[in-house]
């Protein structure tokens, strides 16, 4: 238990292969070399996913539904579909119909918010571990060479989502929160530019705030994800006062997240987060890449790590903007 927190708290650390549990693996873990990494970050492009959809519908199949997300641009063709190979493409009706799908999905927006995990990276004071992410030896019992990573990093790494069992023994795992609360959940962004170190006030966070509604994600953007790999990343980062969380709980989120490696400060305590997970909030944090969010209301799609036991653990979280 860590001695620089004024109040007791519980963490976790794993160690653990990136092919554990269920995993997704690129063509690195054979042939040693990445392919092209914008195809590795990007999945697929608006063009691929209608013509996916596309082709779906002109063999006559209906999927109960098809949504593909992508920041790409959309695919730009002729009125024509008939100069593409393939059947599908000479077929008028389902170019029509490839035509319609592709305006379709390709509105949706998204922003990756979470940020990296790396080796060397800021973690919080001791007992948390160091980052640490280390190549495994090629097996003896596989007859090709293959390559692959083992990971040692706290629960508290990276992009993190948490409930209240790091403050109270009696509060759920992270595994207990139904993963259907956690896709696609409404989602408001308030604004509000911090110096380092920093005490955000009431007023700077009502004067940021959009519309909230209940059981939204509260997204607070204080334009610190952009010190995502600096040292003082941790050492520095703004946090919240008192009036100006119990305000944010006024709202009654369902997630509250920020930018900020610190919602409290070890130094000036704000003693909120005893409300905070008595009200069972979810904290996710520190989010990053919120400057690209262009609208100030969405949906977030928040898919931890699925760990039994813990309070916390890495989480991939995107934002999605123009769902309808």
């Amino acid at each position: 238990m860590p001695e620089w927190v004024p109040y007791p708290t519980y963490s976790w650390w794993l160690k653990f292969c990136c092919q554990f549990g269920t995993y997704l693996e690129t063509s690195l873990h054979i042939v040693g070399v990445a392919t092209d990494p914008a195809y590795q970050s990007r999945g697929l492009s608006s063009a691929c996913a209608a013509i996916m959809v596309g082709e779906l519908l002109a063999a006559g199949r209906q999927p109960m539904w098809s949504v593909f997300l992508s920041n790409t641009p959309p695919c730009a063709y002729p009125e024509s579909c008939s100069s593409y190979p393939g059947p599908v493409y000479g077929d008028t009706q389902a170019a029509g119909r490839l035509k319609r799908v592709e305006s379709e999905v390709c509105t949706v927006r998204v922003v990756d918010i979470s940020g990296p995990i790396y080796s060397g990276m800021w973690h919080y004071p001791p007992p948390y571990p160091e980052v640490t992410i280390e190549e495994v030896p090629v097996p003896e019992w596989v007859p090709y060479p293959t390559y692959s990573w083992w990971f040692k990093f706290c629960c508290q790494s990276g992009t993190y989502l948490e409930t209240s069992l790091h403050v109270d023994r009696q509060g759920p795992p992270l595994i207990d929160i139904p993963v259907e609360e956690l896709f696609m959940r409404p989602a408001a962004v308030i604004r509000v530019s911090a110096q380092p170190r920093t005490r955000i006030e009431l007023e700077q966070i009502v004067a940021g705030a959009p519309e909230i509604n209940p059981g939204d994600a509260v997204i607070v953007d204080l334009g610190w994800g952009g010190k995502w790999r600096d040292d003082d990343f941790i050492e520095n980062s703004p946090y919240f006062s008192h009036d100006a969380m119990y305000w944010i709980l006024d709202q009654e989120p369902f997630i509250f997240a920020a930018d900020t490696a610190r919602f409290d400060s070890w130094e000036d305590p704000q003693e909120f987060f005893q409300r905070f997970f008595a009200q069972e909030v979810l904290l996710l944090a520190p989010v990053t890449n919120l400057e690209q969010i262009q609208v100030q209301r969405g949906h977030i799609v928040a898919l931890p790590l699925k760990i039994e036991e813990s309070a916390a653990a890495p989480c991939r979280t995107l934002f999605i903007e123009d769902w309808r």
